[in-house]
């Protein structure tokens, strides 16, 4: 019998840290907050953006990732119509690149 190592997965390999979700709180238009789960960091022509989560209606929101000197980051609004449709076409590649 395999033993489970706590991390919820049931296959023993104490992979509870990976299983962890990081959430960010942001303030919208109307000053209520909203809780994103980050999906991941991905690149795009030589920058990265940062795919989040909605913990309220599941809607997925796509801004730059810029991280800092001291390990921690910003979250940016992708302005450019053109910049973010490049971006939102790699994470739906990246999407269907992990539903095969």
């Amino acid at each position: 019998m395999e033993e489970n190592k706590g991390c919820g997965c049931g296959c023993g390999c104490g992979c509870e840290e990976e299983m962890e979700a990081e959430l960010l709180v942001f303030e919208n238009e109307d000053g209520k907050e909203e809780t994103f789960e980050v999906i991941g960091v991905f690149e795009v022509e030589e920058k990265e953006y940062i795919a989040l989560q909605s913990q309220e209606d599941g809607s997925i929101l796509l801004c730059k990732y810029i991280e800092k000197e001291d390990g921690e980051f910003e979250v940016e609004e992708i302005e450019d119509d053109e910049e973010f449709e490049k971006v939102s076409d790699a994470f739906d590649a990246l999407v269907e690149e992990d539903d095969e």
